[in-house]
Parts: C-alpha cells; sequence; structure tokens
C-alpha cells in the first residue's frame, strides 16, 4: 500500500544571484507563460536527472499538456557532438539539446501539439492535465504495479511544486495547487480502487447472477475464508447461494418483495451493461445489523459465511473515454437505483466513482443485482482528448492505391519491383 503523502525532492536553496534572475529574467511576468513554462519544464528536467522510467512518465505528462517531448532528430544530448558545445553556458547548453519544447508559428505545424498561434480547444488547466494523467494516462504504464503508479504520481507532483517554489507562472497558482491536491488524492484513493474492483460484485450479487443467470460466471466465486477476501477461496455452489440470497432479502427488503425473490417463479427478464456514477452509501441501520449477526452465528455452524450489507445507490453517467458508441445509449436505466452489496465493499467506495457493471432485472417488483463489474474508476476520473492524439500522424500523399478487387495484391507487387503504374495520388 502507499503511504499517506507523497515523497519530495528537495531543491538546493537559490542564491540571492539565482533568485534575483529567475525572477527578472527568466520568469518575469512580463515574459509569454509559453516561454516561461518551456524553460521550466527543460530546467526541471535538467536538474532532476530522471532515470528511465521516470523521463518515460514525465515525457507522457508533458505529451498529455501538449508539450511536444519529441526527440528532435539533429539535437538532443544524443546528436550533438560534446565539443560542438565546449564554451556554450549551460542555458545555452540547455536550449540546444533540450527535447521539450513548445510549438510556434505556422512551419511544418504538428497538430498534436499546443501552439500559441493557435489556441483553439486548447486552455491552460493544471488540474485538468493531472487527473486525466493519474487517472487514466498512467493506468496504462503502471497496470496494477503499485510502486510504478507511485512514482509517476510522485513525479508529477514534484513538478508542480517546482512551478509553484520557483514562482513560474502566479497568474495559476491556485490551479496549479489545485493539481497537487489531485495528485495527493491519487496516492490515497487509487490503492482503494485497486482493492475493492478485485472484491466487485461481492458474495451477494454472486449469489443472485448464481441462481437466477445462465449458470454461475465462470471462474466466480462469492465465499472467500476470512473478512479480508484475501487469496482463499471457497467455490460458489447452489445450497449456499440460496441461503446467502435468501437470508440478505429477508432482513433488508420488504417482506412480500423479499418472498417473492425467494419464490420458484422468480427470473431475470432484462439484462444490461452501462456505466453509473455512486450518489449514495448507505451501511446497515442497527436492527438490520442484529439480524445480520444473528445470522452469521447461526449459518458459520454450517460453513457459511454471511457478511453485512447495505445499500449502493448509482444513476446512469454518459462516460468520456475516446469511444464513439457510448454503453449507455441503449440503457433503460434513467434514474437512480439501488443495489444490495457488502459493507466491506461499501465501506472503501466513494461518491462520485464511477462504475462500468452489467445490471440484471428480476420480474419480482423490477428488483435489480449486479452480474459483474467491468472497471471502477476515481472521483477525479478525467479524459483528455489529447490523449487519442499523442500517436497521431498527420497523412501523406501515396501514389500507390490501396489493394482492390481488381488489384488484390497491390502493395504486394509494388513492393517486390512488379510495375504497377502510376496511379493517382491519395491520402493514407
Amino acid at each position: 500500500m502507499y503511504s499517506d503523502s507523497p515523497e519530495f525532492f528537495c531543491d538546493p536553496p537559490l542564491t540571492p544571484k539565482e533568485y534575483e534572475e529567475e525572477k527578472t529574467v527568466i520568469y518575469p511576468l512580463d515574459r509569454p507563460f509559453v516561454d516561461r513554462i518551456e524553460e521550466c519544464i527543460q530546467r526541471f528536467r535538467a536538474r532532476r536527472r530522471m532515470d528511465s522510467e521516470r523521463d518515460v512518465v514525465f515525457s507522457r505528462y508533458l505529451a498529455l499538456g501538449g508539450v511536444d517531448c519529441t526527440t528532435r532528430q539533429f539535437q538532443s544530448t544524443r546528436k550533438v557532438d560534446p565539443e560542438d558545445l565546449e564554451g556554450l553556458s549551460k542555458a545555452e547548453v540547455r536550449e540546444i539539446t533540450a527535447d521539450d519544447v513548445v510549438q510556434r508559428g505556422d512551419v511544418k505545424q504538428d497538430r498534436r501539439w499546443y501552439n500559441p498561434e493557435h489556441p483553439e480547444h486548447w486552455e491552460v488547466d493544471f488540474a485538468g492535465v493531472a487527473a486525466g494523467f493519474c487517472s487514466v494516462e498512467i493506468s496504462y504504464l503502471a497496470i496494477s504495479d503499485e510502486s510504478l503508479y507511485r512514482m509517476g504520481v510522485e513525479t508529477i507532483f514534484n513538478f508542480l511544486k517546482y512551478v509553484e517554489h520557483h514562482e513560474v507562472c502566479p497568474e495559476y497558482v491556485q490551479d496549479v495547487r489545485e493539481a497537487q491536491r489531485v495528485c495527493e488524492t491519487a496516492l490515497d484513493e487509487m490503492p482503494t480502487v485497486v482493492n475493492v474492483t478485485s472484491k466487485l460484485p461481492g458474495a451477494f450479487n454472486t449469489a443472485a447472477a448464481y441462481l437466477f443467470c445462465d449458470g454461475p460466471a465462470e471462474g466466480v466465486v462469492a465465499i472467500r475464508e476470512d473478512s479480508d477476501w484475501q487469496v482463499d477461496e471457497k467455490p460458489l455452489d447452489g445450497p449456499t447461494a440460496r441461503v446467502i440470497f435468501g437470508t440478505a432479502v429477508a432482513i433488508l427488503l420488504d417482506p412480500e418483495l423479499g418472498k417473492s425473490l425467494s419464490g420458484p417463479d422468480a427470473v431475470v427478464v432484462d439484462t444490461e451493461e452501462g456505466t453509473f456514477e455512486i450518489v449514495n452509501i448507505s451501511l446497515a441501520k442497527d436492527g438490520a445489523r442484529s439480524w445480520f449477526r444473528a445470522a452469521s452465528n447461526h449459518l458459520s455452524t454450517m460453513g457459511v459465511k454471511l457478511q453485512t450489507c447495505g445499500f449502493l445507490t448509482v444513476r446512469p453517467k454518459d462516460l468520456m473515454d475516446g469511444y464513439d458508441n457510448s454503453l449507455n445509449d441503449a440503457l433503460s436505466i434513467t434514474g437512480e437505483v439501488t443495489f444490495i452489496l457488502e459493507e466491506s465493499i461499501l465501506q472503501e467506495l466513494k461518491v462520485s466513482q464511477i462504475i462500468q457493471m452489467t445490471v440484471c432485472t428480476m420480474n419480482a417488483g423490477g428488483f435489480k443485482f449486479i452480474k459483474s463489474v467491468t472497471q471502477l474508476l476515481p472521483t477525479f476520473y478525467t479524459f483528455l482528448p489529447q490523449s487519442l492524439m499523442v500517436k497521431f500522424k498527420e497523412p501523406v500523399r501515396d501514389r500507390r492505391p490501396a489493394p482492390s478487387i481488381h488489384s488484390p495484391n497491390y502493395q504486394e507487387e509494388a513492393l517486390a519491383g512488379i510495375p504497377v503504374g502510376d496511379g493517382e495520388e491519395v491520402d493514407v
């Protein structure tokens, strides 16, 4: 698990001369923001001397913010002869060899990156980029590697601290501080998100899926031998599923509805997948808690572990994730809906988190349960369209047309040196 706060990198104190230089030459307010932030990024990377993992993470963060950090073909420290740098100051060397640049002008503009000459669809948003990076972008790099995730978030947090400490952009200081809070929230919330995702949809909902769906889901288990839901697992069987489901509905629901759900005519009438936002979490009341405790003590003699359950209330939410087709386009659920869920799971969830799941509706009173959960997203989830542009390539002209029914091997013949004719130029 992560510690409560990010690790800090302590910069050496500035000398009076360095401070004066930063205030009057490097970061004066009358200097354009793009010039100040560009030099800040270059100075930060040069000072920190990052290892390869941090370097990759930081570059992905910059790319998400619209900064061109691709290696320049004839420059950077990998291309410039050290002899050519002799006699130059540190600032001149950094300017010549830096890969991190903010594009300017109209010559060979690369639409992947921010250009102050073409500011359409762009705005300065430190907090938004931090949220998009911590909730989406770094997940592709770290996956389930907690140490790598922590390292990545801390790297960005330290950069934001550097920006604030050196007063790079006082006009955006509140936004920078909000971005720092996003990083701190990510370090606190993401470990819990990963942990609770492995517990979902919980014993009650898995028992319901076992009883009313087309047989047990492949690899599904509902009962685990300790309250922390660790590795030891007990496979679910029919009698156990009926006890877990029937006991919970009898304690938490209206007696008539509970009787209908436990009867032989109870069936699933609709199954659909959608994306939902958590709007309320209700733990069991004292009376229900007493009933669960008594039932658990009794069932433990039969080898059945019953957990106290509460309620999770969600509502449909359209998720921006870069895909044109939304899961909620065909969703029949329009308002708030409540599910039964174990308290051990409810205590780790947070209001405003987003959950993508498959919901089953039964013929008895429209009762719904969670069949499966695809993903759980944090409260600060933010999708940035720029993430779709990182690997974008400008179309180029090609004199060879694409394969067709008349020439299915057109490309192969051209590569083999077989004459294929001039053809018309097409965009590829």
